[in-house]
């Protein structure tokens, strides 16, 4: 691909970076995640008098048509010349014309937000004298990018005809190693490692400055330089560097590149491009006033260090907005509100709804173990119109304690007079027991219900293991008092003591349990 300001003036190192509807040449995996639609289009003065023309679109793909959704884009290239003939008589034949067009039609798909997969199906036609030829070829990419860390591959020129076209693949990774405190500044890196038929391996750099600041709309102003050593081996090792700028506001960008050719001198690229999400939402973004709304689920609610069938928290979360969401952040709190791990995805473009799924191994911010203890799961939200929204859930209990107790309950709710809740512990003791009471208790910290055995009466209750779980004889509550009456409705909390044979107590983590009858 040598089509696209922004692609060419990164040296070509584009596989893993995307977010331009050029995408469609140089990885399909990165064509812009959009609501409506971006158009774009370019302009490139080729050298001998060849002028490239470049036309990209990217638009939803409607769910009516296609329930998983996805992204579709479309891209033309085209170039002409018009160069006069001569016979072997060295006679004027007239004008001769020569033209080549490319257009790709594609389609990506986003996973979880973290990976996107892509293919660009094109065709490649040329018309020069009156004689004309083409080729059906196809692109298969994939990208995955996760806080400021792109990984990209593509396999190119898959082909469909007998028109011989080198098959190639690229390799690539991108990374923002500097950002501002205010995320106002950053600067990445990216590198691209391609390998042709026939032609061996080539080398492409590239590094881009952003400033985000001009406004709530995509606003910023990039600059960007990169190396294309595909080049330098025929046409000198000046060939092949470039430079390039853009500049966006409100949706409308401008991005120029300059690329030098060594000894055959420098081109440029230039290309306009509207994004038509903020046209139709910047309406209705000034009039919103509601906040996005979030939801939280855990996978599971146990991690502990040192065993591998506790060894991760799976966390998921769904955020919407009935405009468009901005940027969200996620954080893991302790039971005193500190934060010990923090994340933001920054740019959602005006998303609608955006689900992600993520795994916490149980490290703060600095890959430290956290410590023992119940933590909170915070999502923080902002739309469009900085409309701020702020979902919590706790429950999530880490422990390295190898005598560690953990309750569980099943169900969690009573919702039926007659229902229970049965407590147990979910995983094994470390050593018998000779002694465990539970206790339950209502919101002010008073024990409402109490049963278990008593290490005086050097008893304890049967225990029978069924899958893993450690099940105890009367750990059953039916949601009554100690006086036998129904409680209220509403939360209340469970809390297990136990001593060890060796005479080691421990208190498990509180666990949330409750009541909610119709009377």
């Amino acid at each position: 691909s040598s089509f696209g300001p922004r692609p060419l003036s990164l040296g070509g190192a584009y596989v893993a970076v995307g977010g331009d509807p050029s995408s469609i040449f140089w990885n399909p995996a990165g064509i812009p995640s959009v609501n409506y639609g971006i158009l774009s289009l370019g302009y490139q003065p080729k050298i001998g008098d060849i002028n490239f023309y470049e036309l990209y679109g990217t638009a939803p793909l409607p769910k009516n048509i296609v329930k998983f959704g996805g992204n579709i884009g479309i891209g033309v290239v085209y170039w002409n010349t018009t160069e006069q003939g001569w016979n072997i008589f060295n006679e004027s034949t007239g004008n001769i014309n020569a033209g080549e067009f490319l257009i790709g039609l594609s389609y990506k798909k986003d996973f979880g937000g973290i990976i996107s997969l892509g293919t660009t199906l094109k065709y490649a036609g040329s018309d020069i004298a009156g004689v004309k030829d083409g080729a059906f070829v196809m692109d298969i990419g994939g990208l995955s990018t996760f806080q400021g860390v792109g990984i990209g591959l593509l396999i190119k020129n898959i082909g469909f005809s007998t028109v011989s076209i080198p098959m190639e693949m690229s390799l690539g990774a991108y990374y923002t190693f500097f950002k501002s405190r205010d995320k106002m500044h950053n600067i990445a890196a990216s590198f691209e490692l391609d390998s042709s038929q026939n032609q061996g391996f080539n080398l492409r750099f590239g590094s881009e400055y952003t400033w985000n600041g001009l406004s709530t709309y995509d606003g910023f102003i990039k600059a960007r330089i990169g190396y294309d050593t595909s080049s330098s081996k025929d046409l000198g090792i000046l060939s092949g560097f470039s430079f390039g700028v853009g500049f966006s506001y409100f949706g409308a960008t401008i991005n120029y590149t300059l690329v030098s050719y060594g000894m055959l001198g420098l081109n440029h690229d230039i290309s306009v491009t509207y994004d038509v999400d903020r046209l139709l939402l910047r309406k209705a973004v000034n009039k919103d006033g509601v906040p996005p709304t979030s939801t939280i689920k855990f996978e599971n609610t146990l991690l502990v260090f040192g065993e591998e069938k506790y060894g991760s928290l799976g966390l998921k979360f769904e955020v919407n907005d009935n405009v468009g969401l901005n940027k969200v952040k996620f954080k893991i709190k302790n039971k005193k509100g500190v934060v010990v791990k923090e994340s933001e995805i920054p740019d959602l473009r005006g998303k609608k709804d955006f689900t992600k799924s993520l795994l916490w191994d149980g490290k703060d911010s600095e890959g430290n173990p956290v410590v023992d203890g119940v933590y909170t799961f915070e999502v923080e939200a902002y739309d469009l119109n900085k409309n701020k929204s702020v979902s919590s859930k706790s429950g999530l209990m880490v422990s390295s304690d190898p005598y560690g107790v953990v309750l569980g309950t099943k169900p969690d709710t009573i919702s039926t007079i007659g229902s229970t809740i049965r407590f147990f512990l979910i995983r094994d003791k470390k050593e018998a027991l000779s002694s465990w009471r539970i206790s339950i208790k209502d919101n002010k910290g008073m024990t409402i219900k109490r049963f278990g055995m008593n290490s005086k009466k050097k008893k304890v209750g049967r225990q029978a293991s069924v899958l893993n779980y450690i099940y105890f004889t009367g750990a059953v509550w039916d949601g009554t008092d100690i006086k036998g009456n129904l409680v209220p409705n509403g939360e209340y909390t469970a809390i297990m003591d136990v001593q060890y044979a060796n005479d080691l107590k421990r208190r498990s983590f509180p666990v949330k349990v409750y009541v909610n009858v119709n009377r």
